[in-house]
């Protein structure tokens, strides 16, 4: 129990998504590539050899995969871009050890199609279609009489953002990739799906450009006062 982090659980939902290719590697313009470390001594972290890192595909060490979570994190959000190349492990790595790492970078350091915010008024039609995800609420309960444990939940804020029939191809390609992996996440317990709004226009664009949201609660970890 203890401080539950926000950067890494959207940290994990954008990986999850930027991964499963709901948008090709082509319209986000991003390249795939992969590192291989001969580990010659104990380490922490590694740093890729490509900036404007993306998300990670992949992690292998002596040919077995790592999980994200459990035995690496990222710097994908919430931190500064030059850390975007930088994987953090919490499994040891020691001297010996071979580490392959694959992953999405843009080599012209530019943006993506899928973040954890929705499109701001200065997004262009041309930067669609996109997907995007945000926290609505925290809502959270005291589950015992001094207050000193509180069970939080998180209720997110899913949406796809496309010019003509295209949104609804999109909005079920996400969804099944959430609804796929809904149980596998290692930050969130489990999501749970909510509910879906019909599909508008999306505000400050032409009308070509409209959107589906969609919402889903995840229950967290307990929380409690030391």
């Amino acid at each position: 129990m203890g401080v539950i982090s926000i950067i890494r659980i959207k940290e994990e939902l954008l990986n999850l998504l930027r991964n499963s290719d709901v948008i090709s590697k082509t319209v986000r313009g991003v390249t795939t590539d992969s590192d291989t470390f001969n580990v010659s001594s104990t380490v922490s972290f590694l740093e890729l050899s490509q900036t404007a890192v993306k998300n990670i595909r992949s992690v292998t060490k002596n040919s077995s995969p790592l999980t994200y979570g459990k035995d690496y994190n990222l710097n994908l959000y919430g931190k500064a871009n030059s850390l975007s190349k930088r994987v953090d492990f919490t499994v040891d790595l020691v001297d010996g050890d071979t580490v392959v790492i694959q992953f999405d970078y843009s080599s012209s350091n530019t943006g993506d199609r899928v973040y954890a915010d929705f499109p701001q008024k200065f997004v262009t039609s041309s930067k669609y279609p996109r997907v995007g995800f945000e926290i609505d609420t925290i809502p959270g309960k005291a589950r015992d009489l001094q207050h000193k444990l509180i069970q939080k939940n998180v209720v997110f804020s899913f949406g796809v953002f496309a010019q003509g029939q295209d949104i609804d191809t999109l909005y079920e390609l996400v969804d099944n990739v959430l609804f796929s992996n809904r149980k596998s996440l290692y930050y969130l317990n489990l999501l749970v799906y909510q509910g879906t709004s019909p599909k508008e226009v999306t505000p400050n664009t032409n009308r070509a450009v409209f959107q589906i949201l969609w919402s889903y609660n995840a229950p967290l970890e307990f929380q409690k006062e030391t």
